[in-house]
């Protein structure tokens, strides 16, 4: 699941994560682009590409196998997802590996079965 929140007002602070709490299926990162930073005011301009570049099914424990394909929630699959993938959200505490601190994007990018070397790189943009 995908949550975004803020960045459509001018300044405005962009959240936005990649949730793996209820399952996986599909290779998933996003990319913010156009941001504006604003480093004379102390504000950071870290706007990571967050998400799972990864096919994790491949690797999914047997018992949190999906009939339909993917990977269940569950303890050990969420251990999996966290250690393969840092930068997404695996139970509602969670975090992500690679902070953030993007202020006003033009444009958020959600790609779907990315390149798997997309975020393991830490790419900021």
């Amino acid at each position: 699941m995908l949550q975004v929140s803020g960045g459509a007002r001018s300044g405005a602070a962009a959240a936005y994560s990649v949730s793996l709490v209820d399952g996986f299926n599909v290779a998933m990162v996003v990319m913010l682009h156009g941001f504006a930073g604003f480093a004379a005011e102390g504000r950071g301009r870290r706007c990571p590409t967050l998400g799972c570049a990864m096919d994790l099914a491949a690797e999914c424990p047997p018992s949190a196998r999906s009939p339909r394909g993917g990977c269940g929630a569950g303890a050990a699959a969420a251990a999996l997802f966290k250690a393969r993938c840092p930068d997404t959200r695996t139970n509602a505490t969670d975090v992500e590996a690679t902070p953030q601190d993007c202020v006003a994007p033009r444009e958020i990018e959600v790609v779907f079965c990315p390149a798997p070397d997309t975020v393991a790189g830490g790419h900021h943009y």
